[in-house]
């Protein structure tokens, strides 16, 4: 029996691995369209993540399809926080549902919700979700087919519903909720009116259950002088306890006993009931005939527009509109500008044969890698899902709602800055068992296609899976690759392209399981990822990149040979640039009919500080608060700051402009700083990289100064940027600016700022760079067993730079007998530099840790 599970397993997870037919363009509106498929990636039991760009529309599409049939998954109503009223991100949702087997996949939001200036609704039932709701069998809240229709309707709207065999049914559903009794009588089954939300006074029943809350007192509402209010002693409240054995289903009967009645008197919760029934007028009357101990029943049930026929759901869910049954386009795709307007789309389709569920969003912001996507109408979300293979389509709450979570986070960009929180929405999981769960038995390619340039290293990354179809490894370590000798060559870091152009096939291998695909081999654009390099004297590999649709491709520079215009002021070995001297010249390197071009530019530090102003800026544009007369000039190295207090506090502050270019590639800014009799609250700059990105208000300090008192601070630049990435220089300061607090007003205020200074390393200063290297000698040079001997005279401090410039390691140094050992074992194989600092001096060698 074991060994039938482990076969139907693997062959499931074979099926599913597969991605789903997709057309070679889409068809929108009489035009086609080509696309990219970025992503088709096996996310868990049958379940599929799917990016697609459009990029002449432009849409940028992500969907999931879910495998019905895979018996490893199963979908859940996903409310927020257990609670109707409430919103909860999509990402916490996920977290907070992680248990032992049942792991989730991913998630969409789902129904729209009451917002403010919705009337009734507004300020009684804010927050809670429109339409159908229900989580395994416990209704949430139902279709009001009584008052308060909304959005026209339940012939209007949809219901996405899930039945207890992943029976999956997306059309217009109807609602009905009753209750039955002997005391009532046969032909008496009073029906609910609402679920959660409030009962009115003049003759309607409602339903509580947990979802509303256990402290939440139960509201009966009346029209009282021109407004809605909250009113007491108008309801019968009948409290109830699932009888032993019973559980929450739809279109059943769910048996409960009456454990209390309250009548006529201020409104109750819920507390350790499973519902209280309210009803108030005639509703009210018949409640009153119960007495403690009767057995009650519930019953609740969607119903099929179409048939009038009871459906039995486990999970369900409501959009606004059916935007395609039977793979038409319906009437509602024009008949409400929510969905005939351009606009974010978020929607839930069903396969033709029912057994693939569709969860898909569409995007109208721009995405930081994939670009704009200007949105669309439901009519052209539609006509794509059907292209896709949907064939029914329910249309749900989109704008910044619209999300599709997928491992943990959400895959598209909303239109606000972070994916908000939600009222529901359904949240696929893996349910496949702990057994055998940790062991790759399949791999597959990420890449949903590989297609890289012509010289290129790569090395793609390869997905592990169970027996299961769950993905249990992002980057499966221990794979082997295997490629045609004429298209490349398979290294440890992966495979080096060669330049024949063409199609092959790419074999991996793990632990004895074989995945091939094809590999398209194609002449692409080559070029440095930094055209125009700054150097400070340090060692810096030249980054060649190209570029194949939305991925770049990192060529070896080794590969390349490299020629120098001013061999002068640059040297390159082995595509590792250095910089000599002060001065700017090109490097050219080739490989065959490839050829790349950098503009390199050397400027060395004059020791380990410098003058962070130069040049004294012709014109500042000056902005202040809580003063006037601003005027800011030279003073030392740095500026002096004078303006007039005008007794005013909140909000002051003094800000000049200018742009400051600062020398070379420093590490750190330093500030002194004498505020004199002002009141100093922060010290902050803006700043700009050598990529154009603006840093506003770094803080270099938020405590207040002392008065009358230089002090000094310093900003770690390594703090704000990546300083090992030469892209981010020259970096330029445009702002400097001081909060303040309360003047004199009238006195005449000077903040002096005597050292504005460029903090640099020492190894790559021009002072650094000439050393008397024959002062100190190391050997053995490269390291290999982390002893490294140093040849010098006297007694000091031994420090060692890494080649990005950071202190890695610092000793006590007795070089006194001649030579003097130094442990050097933590230290990773690169390229270091020691420096050695005594009484007499500093010395500095280059050293190599294999």
């Amino acid at each position: 029996m074991k060994k039938s599970l482990l076969t139907l397993a693997v062959s499931m997870c074979a099926l599913s691995m597969t991605a789903a037919e997709t057309p070679q363009t889409f068809t929108i509106d009489g035009k086609d369209y080509s696309y990219d498929l970025i992503t088709s990636k096996q996310v868990g039991p049958g379940v599929v993540y799917n990016r697609i760009r459009i990029a002449d529309f432009p849409l940028n599409i992500n969907y999931m399809t879910v495998d019905l049939t895979n018996p490893y998954n199963r979908i859940e109503t996903q409310q927020a926080n257990e609670k109707t009223g409430t919103t909860e991100k999509l990402a916490d949702a996920y977290t907070r549902m992680q248990k032992a087997g049942k792991k989730p996949i991913g998630a969409q939001n789902g129904n729209f919700w009451c917002v403010s200036g919705q009337g009734i609704y507004s300020q009684f039932a804010l927050g809670t979700s429109f339409n159908a709701c229900m989580r395994n069998g416990q209704i949430v809240n139902e279709t009001n087919c009584h008052n308060d229709q909304w959005d026209g309707g339940p012939a209007r709207t949809g219901v996405v519903g899930m039945g207890y065999d992943k029976d999956l049914h997306i059309e217009p559903m109807s609602w009905k909720g009753y209750i039955s009794s002997p005391r009532f009588g046969a032909d008496q089954k009073p029906e609910f009116y609402l679920v959660n939300k409030f009962c009115r006074s003049n003759g309607e029943m409602a339903l509580y259950n947990s979802f509303y809350g256990t402290t939440k007192k139960f509201q009966t509402i009346e029209y009282v002088n021109g407004a809605w209010t909250t009113v007491d002693n108008k309801t019968c409240e009948v409290y109830l306890k699932l009888k032993d054995g019973q559980k929450w289903t739809s279109n059943g009967d769910i048996v409960t006993t009456v454990g209390e009645i309250r009548t006529n008197t201020t409104a109750g919760t819920l507390g350790d009931y499973d519902i209280c029934i309210a009803g108030s007028g005639s509703y009210k009357t018949m409640l009153e005939q119960l007495q403690v101990g009767d057995e009650v029943t519930v019953n609740y049930a969607w119903y099929s527009v179409a048939t009038n026929q009871p459906i039995t759901l486990e999970q369900a869910i409501g959009g606004n509109a059916m935007v395609m049954v039977g793979g038409e386009l319906t009437g509602r795709n024009e008949d409400e500008t929510y969905n005939s307007q351009v606009y974010s789309r978020s929607a839930y389709g069903k396969s033709q044969d029912g057994k693939t569920l569709y969860m898909f969003t569409i995007d109208k912001s721009t995405d930081p890698v994939y670009g704009v996507s200007a949105g669309c109408n439901t009519s052209v979300m539609c006509q794509i899902l059907k292209q896709l293979g949907a064939w029914d389509v329910c249309n749900v709450d989109a704008g910044g709602s619209a999300q599709l979570m997928v491992q943990g986070a959400v895959v598209n960009k909303t239109t606000e800055g972070t994916p908000r929180a939600v009222a529901n929405g359904w949240m696929v999981y893996s349910t496949a068992p702990e057994e055998d769960a940790a062991t790759i038995t399949s791999i597959a390619f990420l890449d949903p296609t590989i297609r890289v340039p012509i010289y290129s290293s790569c090395k793609p990354i390869v997905l592990g899976y169970n027996k299961y179809g769950e993905l249990i490894s992002e980057n499966v370590e221990g794979v082997t690759f295997a490629i045609a000798p004429e298209y490349g060559e398979v290294t440890d870091e992966g495979i080096n392209i060669l330049g024949k152009e063409g199609e092959t096939t790419l074999t991996a291998t793990y632990n004895g399981i074989k995945v091939e695909k094809a590999i398209n081999v194609i002449s692409a654009e080559v070029g440095a990822r930094v055209p125009q390099l700054l150097n400070d004297g340090r060692e810096y590999p030249i980054e060649v990149v190209s570029k194949v649709g939305f991925d770049s491709f990192v060529t070896d520079p080794s590969r390349l040979d490299w020629t120098v215009a001013d061999p002068e002021i640059v040297k390159v070995e082995n595509g590792v640039l250095k910089g000599l001297k002060n001065g700017t010249t090109t490097v050219t390197g080739r490989l065959q009919t490839v050829e790349t071009q950098v503009t390199a530019t050397v400027e060395l530090p004059e020791g380990e500080t410098m003058a962070a102003i130069s040049e004294y800026p012709e014109k500042w544009t000056m902005n202040q608060l809580g003063g006037t007369d601003l005027a800011i000039s030279a003073y030392e190295q740095g500026l002096k700051f004078a303006y007039t207090g005008n007794g005013v506090g909140r909000g002051a502050y003094i800000q000049g402009e200018a742009s400051i270019r600062l020398w070379s590639m420093p590490k750190a800014l330093r500030f002194s700083v004498n505020p004199g009799d002002a009141t100093v609250k922060r010290l902050s700059l803006t700043f700009t990289n050598g990529a154009g990105k603006t840093y506003p208000a770094v803080n270099v300090t938020t405590d207040e100064m002392a008065k009358n008192t230089v002090s000094t601070f310093e900003l770690p630049l390594e703090s704000v940027i990546d300083i090992n990435d030469v892209s981010n220089y020259p970096l330029t300061v445009n702002a400097i600016r001081m909060d303040l607090g309360k003047s004199d007003k009238g006195k005449a205020y000077e903040l002096l700022m005597p050292e504005f200074k460029a903090v640099y390393n020492t190894y790559g200063s021009v002072e650094t760079l000439n050393a008397e290297s024959s002062s100190m000698r190391l050997y053995p040079n490269p390291v290999a067993d982390g002893v490294l001997n140093i040849a010098a005279e006297g007694v000091g401090t031994l420090s060692v730079y890494n080649n990005a410039g950071a202190l890695v390691l610092s000793q006590p140094l007795d070089c006194s007998a001649g030579v003097a050992a130094a442990n050097v074992a933590s230290l990773q194989a690169g390229i270091y530099y020691a420096r050695f600092v005594t009484a007499n001096g500093a010395s500095v060698q280059k050293f190599i840790v294999k």
